[in-house]
């Protein structure tokens, strides 16, 4: 099982493939379980890592997750990249794991090749994190199976120390992502999302806000399927992404 370790913890991650360095990055209450279809898609091509932040699936836990969470998974992806020695890396990130992405870029370009970052906001308003954290209370029966599938026995102790930082950020008034960075990206990035996504307040009018301040950024969004597209909408998804690492790597993808 592949490990590495950052700030005296243990990442667990996912590996499979030969070729470019890929990352796979999952998004909140999520984890790499929840991705073994892209891993096997994926790793088609390139060399695919898909790791499991701290706090979450099998990596160590956390007793209290951190306001700055987003912003230290970036740090710790950022180490485990510099750790693998393979080259700059083509990340992939779904929701929470697109804002990862998108910060990774901003902080460490020479780190990262190109990006697809997937049903992924700009900013979480007051009210949506309200919103979440109501809904949290009385999850469906589908809900909680996808979060016993992605962190095992440990899963409320990842929703609920998820939840509070969520409820943190709503008593700050909403929390917006990036700090006003997104024009200082350079490398290709692909944003997608669907017309659909319930979870993502106003996603179509966030992404075209990020992807105006994403220089040569290109944004694809369909009219079906929920949150994240990636899941709801899987041919769509693979169809455009190959399409653009096809665009922006060529012969390597």
């Amino acid at each position: 099982m592949p490990k590495f370790t950052v700030r005296n913890m243990t990442m667990h991650y996912e590996e499979a493939g030969e070729g470019p360095l890929m990352l796979i990055l999952h998004g909140n209450t999520s984890s790499s379980a929840m991705h073994k279809r892209e891993i096997e898609l994926f790793s088609q091509h390139f060399h695919v890592v898909a790791p499991d932040y701290i706090g979450v699936g099998k990596s160590d836990h956390l007793e209290t997750w951190p306001d700055n969470w987003w912003e230290q998974n970036t740090e710790d992806v950022a180490g485990l990249i510099r750790s693998l020695d393979a080259g700059p890396a083509v990340l992939v990130g779904s929701s929470g794991g697109g804002i990862v992405s998108l910060g990774l870029t901003i902080l460490y370009p020479e780190l990262v090749r190109a990006v697809i970052a997937e049903s992924c906001p700009e900013s979480y308003p007051q009210e949506r994190l309200w919103s979440i954290v109501e809904d949290r209370k009385n999850p469906t029966r589908e809900l909680i199976g996808f979060w016993i599938a992605a962190h095992g026995s440990e899963w409320k102790q990842v929703v609920e120390q998820d939840t509070a930082m969520m409820a943190r950020l709503a008593e700050r008034g909403g929390h917006n992502f990036y700090d006003g960075r997104l024009s200082e990206i350079r490398c290709p990035v692909l944003l997608m999302g669907s017309f659909q996504d319930m979870t993502i307040p106003e996603i179509d009018k966030q992404l075209t806000s990020m992807a105006s301040q994403i220089p040569g950024s290109e944004l694809y969004m369909v009219n079906r399927g929920a949150h994240p597209m990636m899941w709801s909408s899987p041919v769509q998804f693979f169809t455009m992404a190959q399409s653009f690492l096809i665009r922006v790597l060529g012969s390597e993808s």
